[in-house]
């Protein structure tokens, strides 16, 4: 509507018809049915970030309190029915792809500490962007792609990083990645 408003502005004759049709075009309220779309799309989003971060915040909270075995079905079963969500609940695709997104990373993070499988964090980043990719590509989403490329470049920054360490340690200065995966909660 923007692009309609400023070709109507520039046109000529300016007239006082044109500029009351310009000023009409302008303040015009927008379709309810789309602001009723948007807000409910919106909302589906923010509820799939929401029981994505809920679960993991969670888990770090009982941490101690749980076994492995119910941390890592809890975090399975979560990936499943958000995957299983984007298959029969179309309106909800993309929320509950997110949410898996989340999901797979959380798992592939409780794996790496808990089984301390030797992987440096970059592996953990290109295995969680790998198998995301599958469901970003299907799903067409921009949001999906947006946080695609967040894992990859968070990935490839962790490399860069832990090189940069090597770096620095070989002129004598000591330089500490962390590696968040490796951190357990509430310590």
């Amino acid at each position: 509507m923007d692009r309609t408003l400023y070709e109507w502005a520039a046109s000529e004759p300016r007239s006082h018809e044109r500029i009351a049709q310009v000023h009409a075009l302008a303040t015009a309220p927008g379709e309810p049915r789309l602001l009723a779309r948007n807000l409910h799309w919106g909302l589906l989003l923010v509820a799939g970030m929401l029981l994505a971060c809920g679960l993991i915040f969670w888990i770090a909270a009982n941490w101690q309190e749980q076994t492995r075995m119910f941390k890592l079905l809890l975090i399975e079963g979560a990936l499943l029915v958000s995957v299983l969500a984007s298959v029969f609940w179309r309106r909800g695709r993309v929320a509950a792809l997110l949410c898996a997104t989340l999901a797979l990373g959380g798992l592939l993070a409780f794996v790496g500490q808990t089984y301390q499988t030797g992987a440096d964090a970059w592996q953990l980043f290109a295995t969680w962007a790998g198998l995301a990719l599958i469901w970003t590509v299907l799903a067409r989403s921009d949001l999906l792609w947006t946080l695609w490329i967040a894992i990859v470049a968070t990935g490839l920054m962790v490399n860069e990083a832990r090189k940069a360490a090597e770096t620095l340690a070989a002129e004598g200065i000591h330089a500490r990645v962390i590696n968040i995966h490796t951190i357990k909660p509430l310590d």
